[in-house]
């Protein structure tokens, strides 16, 4: 348990960089992260780890991820994409679920 703690949560991207992470910095974590991507949520006082799945011709929601994690995710089902800010994605114009026909989505970081 991490009570008191500000737990990181919200976090998207490659499974293995995200249990690495956990991992390095002996933070306990409940769940199993076999996917590609992942995804860390904090509840109450205790952190979670999924997998987070992409469809391969569908828009994935990159909500949550860095950079280089986005762009994978959008450039590896033929989206092109416009880049504002830095941080974490927080906002991307083209809704997740929608199909992916080489459309250009902005994504901003914050």
């Amino acid at each position: 348990m991490l009570a008191g703690a500000n737990l990181p949560g919200g976090h998207a991207g490659n499974s293995k960089e995200l249990l690495s992470v956990l991992n390095f910095l002996e933070l306990p974590y409940f769940g199993s992260a076999d996917g590609e991507m992942a995804v860390v949520m904090a509840q109450s006082d205790s952190l979670i780890i999924d997998n987070r799945r992409l469809p391969e011709d569908k828009v994935p929601s990159v909500i949550g991820m860095g950079l280089r994690d986005a762009l994978y995710a959008l450039e590896n089902r033929g989206l092109r994409v416009r880049i504002s800010g830095v941080g974490k994605v927080v906002t991307q114009s083209i809704m997740p679920g929608t199909r992916a026909r080489g459309q250009t989505v902005s994504i901003r970081l914050n």
